[in-house]
């Protein structure tokens, strides 16, 4: 791997002189940026219904705005991997990224028309966000982690589900006392607080510095080393001729559009089931803590399970519990929340280890910035097409199927790609 060398009179980098190892750091402000990066996500449930009042647009044109910022996120995403597998690659993009996805969501406040929606909040937001929504944990957090690393990608996406408790309630809040407008205002202010500042701590991988893997010292650091040098080592160019690498990208694709459409469909759907604004919002709250558990558990068995085999169990599940809402009513349903969390949470959180676990950490940027979109597309249509279909039927009931057979091809194709392990490309270069 590509890193600065350091030899015995060599001065180290403050990185590397830091009390505890600065992996934990990273792991620190990528929390900070999935956090407030997934805030237009999981709180554009509580915009709707005043924007809709105000402006007079139908749901799928405001949830659409977030499709399209997921879409073009995902577009840009294979233009940038490479770069963060550069010495401040991760710095730079960051605070970048994190520079304009602020500025759009602080321009939100004066959108009149579906338009300048589209284009302020889609377009350049989904520019400002390619960087954010995955690219920490999935290309640069894994660097920094072998045998903590789903340990360590845990607590960054944490951040997610800590984002659900925590903003929904907020935002609510401040539109009752001063608008959605205003609202969004306040959102742009933390993006900046908590994304672009503590962006410029970000170091792409522990080389960088003169670390190792796990914060590994001594024997340990040697032994470290000799098990990255065995940790599978692919190019893009490789790993794109590999057919696990795109029957993964398959599966993952499928799981994405659950994972998305029904969080962002959810204070609506307990709304339109009769459950008042508040409990809607209390209840999809709950679906933040149970994300939380969630991330605890599947983190855990995946420092000691194949990332392939727990993606594939949280495939059953999802496609179990995804359809329990039509057995569900009165202010009982808003529990669909937490229980699909527990499932859709770790899903969204861990489906990026693939590549470090197929593929290594060398190029991990790269073939994770050529794997995005995929996922990424999917994953944007489901807020759209839940919102869709509910306007064409006047019910998520067809959505919510949907979103049910997607969970069932997704864990299809896990299994596919399980049978085809033993396929994975060899270590080397071309």
């Amino acid at each position: 791997m590509t890193h600065r060398d350091h030899g015995p009179g060599d001065q180290l980098p403050w990185q590397a002189r830091f009390p505890f190892f600065y992996g934990w750091v990273i792991v620190a402000v990528a929390f900070g940026v999935t956090f407030i990066a997934t805030g237009p996500f999981w709180t554009i449930g509580v915009f709707v219904a005043p924007m809709q009042q105000d402006l007079g647009w139908s749901r799928s044109a405001i949830l659409g705005a977030v499709t399209v910022r997921g879409i073009v996120a995902s577009l840009a995403g294979p233009l940038v991997g490479g770069y963060l597998d550069r010495p401040g690659g991760a710095r730079n993009a960051t605070v970048l990224s994190g520079l304009l996805s602020a500025g759009t969501v602080l321009a939100t406040y004066r959108v009149e028309s579906e338009l300048e929606f589209f284009l302020v909040f889609g377009v350049l937001g989904g520019i400002g966000s390619v960087i954010q929504n995955s690219a920490l944990y999935g290309a640069t957090v894994p660097k920094w982690f072998v045998r903590r690393r789903g340990s360590a990608v845990a607590l960054v996406t944490m951040g997610s589900p800590v984002a659900t408790m925590v903003l929904p309630a907020l935002f609510a809040g401040v539109i009752d006392a001063s608008g959605w407008r205003m609202a969004w205002v306040v959102m742009g202010v933390l993006a900046v607080l908590l994304a672009v500042l503590p962006g410029f701590l970000l170091v792409s991988q522990p080389e960088d510095v003169g670390l190792h893997p796990d914060g590994a010292t001594g024997r340990d650091a040697t032994a470290a080393a000799t098990h990255a040098n065995r940790e599978p080592s692919s190019t893009l160019a490789q790993a794109i001729r590999s057919p696990v690498f795109w029957i993964l990208n398959l599966a993952l694709a499928l799981g994405s559009l659950p994972v998305a459409g029904l969080p962002a469909n959810l204070v609506p759907l307990f709304t339109d089931r009769g459950i008042g604004r508040e409990m809607a919002v209390f209840g999809f709250s709950t679906y933040g803590l149970l994300g939380l558990l969630g991330r605890v558990f599947w983190g855990y068995l995946i420092n000691r399970r194949s990332i392939a085999a727990v993606l594939l169990i949280l495939g059953v599940y999802g496609t179990a519990a995804t359809p329990l809402i039509f057995f569900m009513q009165g202010d009982v349903t808003v529990i669909y929340a937490p229980l699909i969390a527990f499932g859709i949470g770790s899903y969204v959180s861990f489906n990026q280890l693939v590549w470090a676990s197929y593929f290594g950490r060398e190029h991990l940027g790269a073939i994770t910035g050529a794997a995005r979109p995929f996922a990424s597309i999917t994953a944007s249509l489901g807020p759209f097409l839940m919102a869709w279909l509910f306007d064409t039927w006047g019910s998520y009931d067809a959505g919510v199927h949907l979103m049910t057979g997607a969970w069932l091809l997704s864990t299809v194709a896990l299994a596919w790609a399980m049978t085809t392990e033993k396929r994975r490309i060899p270590s080397g270069t071309l």
